[in-house]
């Protein structure tokens, strides 16, 4: 079955969309050694749980799951800076809703960017 790459992108961005309901991220510079790590480990983690849990998932080949769960957990570590990442942590704490809102556009170009990846990694 060929999925579209518009479809593709929308599913990626829904499956974003759902694990930032669970890990603020920000759009700043680096996240480094053992902090990069766990914030790595939790967002790839909880990508994998969305993107299981998303029936539409249930067409592609898992392996197009990790690879972009891995690509946007490292891409949303890149973009995030350790004092923005405590900020984002409250912020959170107080009103996930609206994290989730404000963060909506970085988590479009970041799915975006991993979209692409993956699938020109595919070919």
């Amino acid at each position: 079955m060929s999925i579209s790459m518009s479809a593709l992108r929308v599913r990626f961005l829904a499956i974003s969309i759902s694990m930032f309901s669970v890990m603020p991220m920000c759009a700043a510079e680096g996240l480094i050694g053992a902090e990069r790590a766990s914030f790595v480990k939790g967002s790839y983690e909880s990508c994998l749980k969305s993107w299981s849990a998303n029936p539409d998932s249930s067409s592609m080949p898992a392996d197009i799951g990790r690879k972009f769960c891995r690509c946007s957990a490292n891409r949303h570590a890149d973009k995030t800076s350790p004092s923005d990442l405590k900020s984002l942590n409250e912020q959170t704490v107080r009103d996930p809703a609206a994290m989730v809102i404000k963060l909506q556009p970085l988590m479009k170009e970041i799915s975006d960017f991993c979209v692409e990846r993956v699938l020109s990694d595919a070919k």
